[in-house]
């Protein structure tokens, strides 16, 4: 999706949250659902994030860790801003006994 380059990000009703975990600090974008973090905070975490990695890390191994934390960020912003569906419904729609 890209965006106007005279829209900004505010214009599109995002707002600044800070989620449980600490290093989730961004903006929760509304319009896409997602947590949008600095760009210096980004670079700060994915070295972060390539520190911990053992020195025999694939390409691979960094795309799932970056693909993992990505969706742990973006259900936390929507658990935050309450899209979310309770055991029972889900439950019920998938035929799952209680």
């Amino acid at each position: 999706m890209r965006r106007s380059a005279t829209r900004s990000h505010a214009d599109i009703g995002c707002a600044r949250v800070r989620a449980v975990v600490p290093f989730l600090k961004g903006t929760l974008c509304s319009a896409t659902g997602r947590v949008r973090m600095a760009t210096t905070n980004i670079k700060d975490e994915a070295r972060r994030l390539i520190e911990k990695m053992p020195d025999d890390s694939t390409w691979d191994d960094l795309m799932q860790q970056i693909y993992v934390r990505q969706a742990i960020e973006s259900g936390l912003a929507d658990s935050q801003a309450g899209r979310t569906t309770s055991v029972e419904t889900l439950r019920a729609e998938f035929g799952l006994e209680k």
